[in-house]
């Protein structure tokens, strides 16, 4: 947002969109859309929405305008199919164009008319020219005219974490139709879902609970009201649960009213707020319930997305439920600025989860000062505390900073040394040390954070690797999306994995410095076990993600979701096999997945994933071997059936049949006996013998 009031900066993006579309002559009548579908702001609006919204910024100079302009440009920006990766967009016309627009609804006189262009110029040289130089972010938003209202703030807001937000509004009220369109998102690439089921009027049975009829509604009239609400709303939050695996936050009810009058709001507050209140607390009281009671019937998805906290009762909920301008089709309140700030909040947490580092400074990051002087620092405790909640659910944390090694101690807060797994302490640019760190653990730049108090530094990092993602540790609203963040990770992680690349340094060390030893004698060193197991409820979810972030040793490049494999699992012609390795260092979880099932006179293994933690461990011969040997006894010979299709990633695998003593048989592979693989005798085995 601008300076010029007082909200949190941000870059602004004007619109490529707005010279796309033909403009329509301001005296023509709307065209007729039905409430059952969104339409893009700029179909519904044309010009005048963004028109509207700069004279008011004039008139005002509140930067809320400026946002709503900007989330404008970008929903049309974001529609615009010409525009690849690669295009540059001309963004230098802009200006003419947009002032033209605005001079058509609202007389400028000169001075205000230099100050608009001036304020444009600024705001077009800011922005983007690629589509490449940001990472999109899909959502489905299931409610009111609200949230198209908060996708246009959250779109302002997104830019300056270099996120590009395509939102997907399910608006009709009809709840067949409201299902109907919620299965057809099933195949889109979707981050994350909001769903705001008592907003305004979004569910008809409640919305009669806002209006003054129900002034002297009984507690029973208002319980057997709000039961009928619980009753369609629960259907809705369990098909999207069954539906959707990506993050699902459903908000609970604020009861506000919105409204242009202020002294008819406050009539219309009093008169409802006994029979608002009641609803409120029956269905703030079901709904966690609810949502924790899905949550444990499959795996951790729903969230509560608290709207009393925005909108917490007392006068200040009547301000925000204000219009801030009324145009048809789209009419904005302060609650939908202020929603929207929470909303961001969860979106760019949901673009982490795919993250696996956390590159951070010291100085003025994780303590207040400079610990080089010798002054002594103070901890941020709550920071530590954060980072320590996400390496606790697998984000690994490392160091850059440029300092003296010597000096730096942690003494007093809730990290030390053994807490990253890798650390640059040095004078050297920062960008050399995360370098190091990326291939010290095998990380891409796109699966890293980085976190430090100097602009300069977060520019140099960002203009290294554009995909990382880059944070300011002074901005609150970086450790309240980081504490997000950690909330939305698996809190049940299969193994530490930082202790894991601590491990593998033992495993290194303890490696043997003489190049001509026997690979038996160095796995025997190692004291290696594998288990085999098939697969229970509770490790359906990790052999999923195992699954589907495996591309090297994916034979036939493979994904899934929960609900597949859990279906796959009561199949009674079905197995989902896993395979845990361990050594005398520890264990390294899960590292094989197989999918097999029985065709006929046949087993046939259609996935079958390997973690490069174990290439060449051998893991791989121990399975196929229990797949023969299950086969054999099955149906008196080993009929087994392997696929395997090629990918740029796959390589590492891509002879492991053959290997094994099968044949190709079309687009498959079939076991043939013919010069397989020798078991490997390094494993102490569990499992494999059944």
């Amino acid at each position: 947002m601008s300076q010029e009031s007082g909200h949190d900066d941000l870059t602004l993006v004007s619109d490529k969109g707005l010279a796309e579309v033909a403009p329509r002559s301001y005296g023509e009548m709307l065209p007729t859309f039905d409430d059952t579908h969104y339409y893009p702001p700029v179909e519904v609006l044309g010009r005048e929405a963004a028109s509207d919204f700069l004279w008011l910024w004039l008139q005002t100079a509140d930067s809320r305008y400026l946002d709503l302009y900007t989330g404008i440009c970008l929903a049309d920006f974001a529609e615009l199919t010409d525009l690849t990766p690669d295009v540059t967009a001309d963004w230098g016309s802009r200006t003419q164009i947009v002032l033209d627009s605005i001079i058509q609804r609202h007389p400028l006189g000169v001075q205000q008319r230099d100050r608009l262009e001036a304020k444009l110029l600024e705001l077009h040289s800011q922005l983007p020219t690629k589509r490449a130089a940001l990472r999109e972010v899909r959502l489905l938003f299931l409610g009111d005219c609200l949230f198209e209202e908060v996708a246009l703030f959250l779109s302002a807001m997104a830019l300056q974490y270099g996120l590009l937000i395509r939102p997907k509004h399910i608006i009709s009220k009809n709840p067949v139709e409201q299902r109907r369109q919620i299965h057809a998102c099933k195949a889109d690439a979707l981050l994350a879902i909001f769903y705001s089921p008592f907003t305004y009027n979004f569910h008809t049975d409640f919305a009669q609970l806002l209006e003054p009829g129900s002034a002297f509604a009984s507690s029973t009239r208002v319980r057997e009201m709000t039961g009928h609400v619980v009753q369609s709303v629960q259907t809705t939050v369990d098909i999207l649960a069954d539906t959707f695996e990506c993050p699902i936050f459903v908000s609970n009810a604020s009861t506000i009213l919105r409204g242009t009058s202020l002294g008819r709001m406050v009539v219309k507050a009093t008169l409802t707020a006994r029979s608002r209140s009641r609803a409120r607390t029956l269905l703030n009281f079901w709904l966690p319930q609810h949502l924790a009671v899905t949550n444990q019937r499959s795996f951790r998805h729903l969230y509560l997305l608290d709207e009393t906290a925005v909108a917490p009762p007392g006068p200040a909920r009547l301000q925000l439920g204000k219009y801030m301008h009324t145009l048809a089709g789209l009419h904005p309140t302060r609650f939908s600025c202020a929603l929207a700030s929470p909303i961001m909040e969860r979106a760019v947490a949901v673009s982490l989860l795919s993250r696996k580092i956390l590159v951070c400074d010291l100085d003025n990051t994780l303590w207040e000062g400079v610990i080089g002087e010798g002054r002594g620092v103070r901890h941020y405790l709550d920071r530590q505390s954060i980072l320590n909640k996400l390496k606790a659910r697998g984000v690994v944390l490392a160091i850059a900073s440029k300092n003296d090694p010597t000096k730096v101690v942690w003494q007093g807060g809730q990290l030390d040394e053994k807490s990253f797994v890798a650390s640059e302490v040095s004078w050297e640019p920062k960008v050399q040390g995360i370098q190091r760190i990326f291939k010290q653990l095998n990380i891409k730049p796109k699966d890293g954070v980085f976190v430090d108090d100097r602009h300069d530094e977060r520019a140099m990092v960002s203009d290294r690797w554009p995909s990382m993602f880059v944070a300011d540790p002074c901005d609150e609203r970086t450790w309240r999306i980081f504490g997000l963040w950690a909330e939305l990770l698996d809190d049940e992680q299969e193994f530490d994995r930082t202790l894991m690349y601590h491990q593998r340094e033992q495993r290194e060390v303890a490696a043997p410095s003489e190049t001509n030893v026997e690979v038996e004698t160095m796995f025997r060193r190692l004291g290696l076990k594998a288990v085999l197991r098939r697969a229970d409820k509770a490790a359906l979810k990790r052999a999923s993600e195992l699954i589907n972030r495996t591309n090297q040793w994916n034979l036939a490049a493979s994904r899934t979701s929960f609900r597949e494999i859990e279906q796959w699992s009561r199949l009674s012609d079905h197995s989902i096999l896993t395979v845990q390795v361990d050594d005398k260092f520890g264990s390294m979880g899960t590292v094989c997945v197989a999918v097999v099932r029985e065709v006929n006179d046949e087993l046939q293994v259609p996935v079958f994933v390997l973690s490069c933690r174990v290439f060449g461990f051998g893991v791989e011969t121990l399975l196929l071997d229990w797949v023969k040997r299950r086969s054999k006894s099955r149906f008196g010979a080993p009929k087994v059936r392997g696929y395997f299709t090629a990918t740029e990633h796959n390589g590492p695998c891509k002879d492991m049949y053959r290997e094994h003593g099968y044949v190709k048989d079309g687009d498959t592979w079939v076991y043939a006996a013919r010069g397989e693989k020798k078991l490997p005798t390094w494993f102490e085995v569990s499992g494999f013998e059944s």
